[in-house]
């Protein structure tokens, strides 16, 4: 995409710069947030055979989160309503950079219900994201559901929720001391070993 980019508002600048800079502007100015509900089941996306309830971003320890440390796990949750038995129902997610780069795609491959129709009721598939994983900077997650087995897609919401990742600067994750923005999607924390050999 571009490398500078200017965000308008009623016609006025309200800023320019890097690119990065600004679509995180405008994430976070309330444009995108870390959780979303469809309480009444009539407005929730979906059909006759499943409704999308809920989508939430969440800390290790269950509090929904706009801002997580890069070191520590993130849970991302799809809470949905299945109306009619009978379906193998998969619930997935897209991740997304801040300048719309596709990150990675997750499905839902619990083995208690992989390839099982399940039952009627409510539904909360959780997708685990592990610390050090992540590089710095805006995610933007879509969630949504679909039938494997024909294959169907029941409902997608494509900008469902956002987080930014933020890496302290405290020496324990792969930036290390190294300051300044990092390029990638990803900046796992791998497992170094060095040997000397003989002078």
């Amino acid at each position: 995409m571009c490398s500078r980019a200017i965000l308008l508002n009623k016609g006025e600048i309200v800023q320019a710069g890097a690119a990065h800079d600004v679509v995180n502007h405008y994430l976070h100015a309330g444009h995108i947030q870390p959780s979303i509900e469809w309480p009444d089941p009539a407005q929730a996306p979906g059909n006759d055979i499943v409704r999308l309830r809920a989508v939430r971003v969440k800390t290790e320890a269950g509090r929904i989160a706009d801002v997580v440390d890069i070191r520590n796990p993130i849970r991302v949750e799809i809470e949905y309503d299945i109306l009619k038995p009978g379906h193998a129902i998969v619930a997935q997610f897209g991740f997304n950079t801040e300048e719309d780069v596709i990150a990675f795609i997750a499905n839902d491959r619990d083995p208690a219900w992989y390839r099982r129709p399940r039952p009627v009721g409510r539904y909360i598939s959780t997708a685990w994201i592990p610390g050090n994983f992540l590089s710095e900077g805006t995610m933007v997650v879509g969630g949504g559901l679909f039938s494997e087995d024909p294959w169907h897609e029941h409902c997608d919401v494509p900008r469902a929720v956002g987080f930014r990742v933020v890496d302290p600067g405290t020496g324990d994750t792969a930036r290390g001391d190294v300051t300044g923005r990092w390029e990638g999607v990803v900046r796992p924390l791998l497992r170094w070993a060095t040997e000397r050999s003989a002078p």
